[in-house]
């Protein structure tokens, strides 16, 4: 047991989401014209349109609804894996803070159509989308023991919960386990600066040098002191942590703000997460959406801080994956019955890709699917992902991939006029 020197986290306030420790004017929004139609796309005179960010995000996200029933001419699971997406996409756009890679047009030159613009936004952002979970899906074989973690990384997990007197940052309960912030498989390879890339297509994340994302060697960087309750509820996505850095000493406080990320504006979380800190006598706190503390270390080169853009890495995921949790849980995802269970096996050892398992677990925790339904779900997604459906299921989804994928101009029938 560590004697101190400790690092100390404290809490600060509770404060909006968009909070910073130094206070600037949040400058008006941006107004700009968008030139649509027209030569030499048509011989009409084109449209003008004034809009803003927030408005064409809003604009994009009912879009993406508007092309949700286009999908029912889809079979089983490829319409399940495509309602996902339109799903999860609706609700980033919905995001405050989201900056969908090539949905803005300031400064753009003139479009065709605000859907055929929107409809390359979308086509851009699935490959992204699909690819942003590797790291996170590829967990570890239950025979590998922790084969391929390094001893410094083992040593880090038990260490830095000692320079936080053992207590977790956030509840101050005791024995706190050391939680990776990125998982060490996303690490390898490059992957963190991989999973950078795809996440600046979603959030407004800084150009890094890849040195900022590496760990080898400061293993330290990548823990965060959690109490198995809070380590639990960040990896079931129930929770997010927002790193803010601060204006004066970067290197030795780092503020976090927690993020509830499911039912924290309805439902009560004191029964969830107390703070054992800040009230010594009497029921203890709940933490509440929007809860800041402040990190701090007095040696950043013996004790460094966790690292602010392996944060900002997992806070992104964690975002995406509320987005696909919610939209499972209100029941946009899996409607009708379950695909029948058929085709070749599938090999008891296989898990779904985490975005599955994490709109399975909430379909099935809001009561939108039971267990058998969802276990049925599984297997027939399991096998859509694995190219293991019976024939005529591998023709009816080679024929779904390519409308799906073709642009689907039906959806853009109806649409409002701008």
């Amino acid at each position: 047991m560590a004697t101190g020197p400790f690092n100390t986290a404290q809490f600060v306030a509770s404060e909006a989401e968009d909070w910073a420790p130094t206070v600037l004017p949040s400058p008006p929004p941006t107004e700009y014209t968008v030139t649509i139609g027209g030569p030499p796309f048509s011989p009409d005179e084109p449209q003008r349109l004034v809009t803003t960010t927030a408005d064409l995000k809003t604009r994009f996200a009912q879009y993406v609804l508007r092309k949700l029933p286009s999908l029912d001419g889809l079979n089983g699971a490829a319409k399940t894996d495509w309602r996902l997406y339109y799903t999860a996409m609706a609700r980033v756009a919905q995001e405050p803070t989201s900056t969908l890679a090539g949905l803005s047009l300031f400064g753009h030159e003139p479009i065709q159509s605000l859907e055929a613009h929107f409809e390359d936004v979308l086509s851009g952002l699935h490959g992204p989308f699909h690819s942003l979970g590797t790291a996170w899906d590829n967990k570890p074989d239950k025979t590998d023991k922790g084969k391929g973690r390094t001893s410094a990384d083992r040593k880090a997990q038990d260490v830095v919960p000692q320079w936080y007197d053992e207590a977790c940052i956030l509840c101050g309960f005791p024995q706190p386990q050391g939680a990776h912030i990125v998982p060490v498989r996303a690490l390898r390879f490059q992957d963190a600066e991989v999973h950078w890339a795809m996440l600046r297509k979603f959030w407004p994340l800084s150009m890094v040098a890849t040195h900022e994302l590496i760990t080898s060697g400061r293993e330290e960087t990548n823990i965060l002191p959690l109490c198995p309750n809070t380590h639990w509820l960040w990896d079931k996505f129930a929770l997010a942590i927002r790193p803010i850095a601060h204006p004066t000493r970067p290197q030795h406080s780092l503020y976090l703000q927690l993020l509830w990320l499911e039912n924290h504006a309805t439902a009560s979380v004191q029964d969830t997460l107390s703070d054992f800190r800040r009230q010594r006598a009497g029921p203890h706190p709940g933490i509440q959406n929007g809860d800041v503390y402040e990190l701090t270390t007095t040696d950043p080169a013996a004790r460094p801080l966790p690292s602010l853009r392996l944060l900002q890495i997992q806070l992104g995921v964690h975002k995406l994956m509320s987005a696909i949790r919610a939209a499972a849980a209100a029941g946009d995802i899996f409607r009708g019955d379950p695909p029948d269970d058929k085709g070749l096996p599938v090999p008891s050892d296989l898990a779904l890709p985490s975005r599955w398992e994490a709109a399975l677990d909430a379909a099935t925790g809001a009561g939108a699917l039971d267990r058998a339904a969802a276990d049925l779900w599984r297997v027939a997604l399991l096998r859509h992902f694995l190219g293991l459906a019976s024939n005529e299921e591998d023709d009816d989804e080679e024929e779904d991939e390519a409308r799906a994928t073709s642009g689907d101009r039906q959806a853009h029938e109806g649409a409002e006029d701008v």
